[in-house]
């Protein structure tokens, strides 16, 4: 008997999460996912007597894969990864059956195979030699790419037919209304009974989409703590309003309908399920908003980060010593599952948003647009105080975000693809990465978007995106200034090869700027505060290195100025 590494990952993961119509999909299909590696880790402790290494599987949610130690002979590795694969299957098996059961639903003729050929889940073992964990998790972390490159492809037999509302990808096994073309034979129809939450008037899902929708069937044990009322993309845009009214002491109100209440003051139909209860209700609310003179936008915003060069650091490639990896490895599981659950549970809270998952290192949330700014502020400061290596490394743990403000009609996968887009450009802004992508998807069509490092020196970004926003609020300068930069240096980016003197940049900012604040009325700026704001634009321009860069920030600032 002697000790290997056992690394074990579950696949999709990108899909299985973003593949969603509501925030209830996207929520349940991050949920499924950590709950099925924390079954397969839980295995590995508790009938193998192995020692999960990383991540921390007693965290909410955890990634797709986990690294573990432990005991066996060579003739038992076989059989033990099989093992740990079959139990991960098992669980998603039941947890498809169970919500079956629930509904009292038949089994559709394609179903299993559906549910059977879903995931594909790698597992590899190396010798473990304890001095030697740099090397050992080297080499792992190496086969477990060959094993992922060596991808068994199955005959594909499934019919022709009507695919899945949300996938796109697998036939439909389950619909509501009858009379749609190309229904697969042995697909079920839902008895009228069945909750439009679990399937709309016009959906037609396959069994992942359809199992990911009706998660709330499966975890009905408090102690899974599933969110079986993960608020919608509305809910969240109304949560501060929802909250304000609270504090005016209307502390009966609940916004039980928050989509109608969008629909009613932009003079839109309402859904064909919608209740007259409801409608009384959202008629009333909009009454009591206008008396109470509050306003709400339309819009929300979702954040994406990811922890800087994770590879590098798992490997130990930033370690002062290679001879702690493995206590490494453990410190910063434990530090990032501590602050997954600030991000979650002290951070990210109602009314400010809700947290998708967090995972320490990773982590995708919904905030309302209100507070998006100091969220943001808070998340990063905590990040870097939670998060401390000193005693491993001479460096720092960075991450990385994409944040996108999105009305709440654009589609939500059309959303996630901008944030992930965002997230990806700010990971490539330079080798050290450490930046935040922003973008605006107006309702228009009009897209604003920017790159820019968390901090330059000790000038944060968003503090300084902060700063403008309120001196437009509080009409210390006018927005005037914004659009007439837009134009002037518009003109000159429309060159092909554009050149751009600083000084040029330097000398109009502050001119726009001056007769900006001059010309309000309101202003409260002397020249001093003036020229310190002048100062700080053009220091961020300098920094951000692309003139585009810096108009697009100022956008993003005009449009949240309007918003919050």
């Amino acid at each position: 008997m002697i000790q290997f590494l056992f690394l074990f990952t579950i696949t999709p993961v990108q899909s299985f999460i973003s593949q969603a119509r509501k925030t209830q999909d996207l929520y349940a299909g991050s949920y499924i996912l950590s709950h099925l590696c924390r079954t397969g880790a839980r295995w590995v402790e508790h009938h193998l007597k192995g020692e999960i290494l990383f991540p921390e599987i007693h965290n909410q949610s955890i990634p797709n894969r986990f690294l573990a130690v432990l005991t066996a002979s060579k003739e038992d590795l076989l059989r033990i990864g099989g093992e740990v694969e079959e139990v991960v299957r098992q669980e998603m098996r039941t947890i498809s059956d169970s919500i079956l059961n629930s509904l009292s639903l038949d089994k559709p003729a394609d179903f299993d195979r559906q549910i059977n050929s879903y995931f594909q889940i790698y597992w590899t073992f190396y010798p473990y030699n304890e001095p030697q964990y740099c090397q050992c998790f080297e080499q792992i972390e190496k086969l477990l790419g060959s094993v992922k490159n060596t991808k068994k492809f199955e005959q594909l037999s499934q019919e022709s037919g009507r695919k899945c509302s949300i996938t796109g990808e697998h036939n439909v096994q389950f619909y509501r209304e009858k009379g749609q073309a190309y229904i697969p034979a042995g697909a079920v129809q839902v008895p009228g009974s069945l909750s439009l939450k679990y399937l709309g008037r016009k959906e037609s899902l396959g069994a992942i989409a359809f199992v990911k929708r009706c998660a709330d069937k499966y975890f009905t044990c408090p102690s899974s703590q599933y969110d079986k009322k993960f608020p919608s993309t509305a809910a969240i845009a109304l949560m501060e309003t929802e909250n304000q009214l609270k504090k005016k002491r209307h502390d009966d109100i609940h916004i039980s309908e928050p989509h109608m209440v969008f629909s009613l003051r932009n003079k839109q139909p309402f859904d064909d399920d919608c209740t007259p209860e409801a409608k009384v209700q959202a008629q009333n609310l909009l009454k009591l908003l206008e008396t109470e003179k509050i306003n709400f936008s339309s819009y929300y915003a979702v954040m994406l980060y990811d922890g800087d060069n994770m590879g590098k650091w798992l490997s130990g490639e930033y370690l002062n010593s290679q001879d702690g990896q493995r206590e490494f490895h453990r410190s910063l599981s434990s530090q990032l599952g501590i602050f997954a659950l600030k991000a979650s549970r002290e951070i990210l809270i109602e009314p400010k948003g809700k947290a998708v998952y967090a995972g320490g290192d990773d982590f995708l949330g919904f905030i309302n647009i209100t507070h998006m700014l100091p969220v943001l502020k808070e998340m990063r400061n905590s990040f870097d105080r939670t998060i401390d290596l000193s005693c491993f490394s001479d460096e720092h743990l960075t991450f990385s975000a994409g944040v996108v403000i999105a009305h709440i009609k654009t589609p939500l996968s059309e959303v996630l693809a901008w944030v992930r887009k965002m997230e990806h450009e700010a990971k490539s802004i330079d080798i050290n990465k450490n930046a935040i992508g922003l973008a605006v998807l107006k309702h228009s069509g009009e897209i604003h978007k920017t790159v820019l490092k968390w901090r330059y020196d000790e000038r944060c970004t968003v503090t300084l995106l902060a700063t403008v926003v309120k001196a437009l609020q509080e009409e210390n300068i006018s927005e005037s200034f914004i659009k007439s930069m837009g134009i002037e240096f518009g003109r000159i980016m429309d060159d092909d090869q554009p050149v751009i003197d600083d000084k040029l940049v330097k000398t109009e900012v502050r001119r726009l700027i001056y007769r900006s604040a001059t010309s309000k009325k309101n202003s409260q700026w002397d020249d001093a505060k003036i020229d310190e704001f002048c100062e700080n634009l053009y220091q961020l321009y300098l920094d951000g290195g692309r003139l585009e860069r810096f108009l697009s920030f100022l956008s993003i600032a005009r449009f949240l100025a309007r918003e919050v």
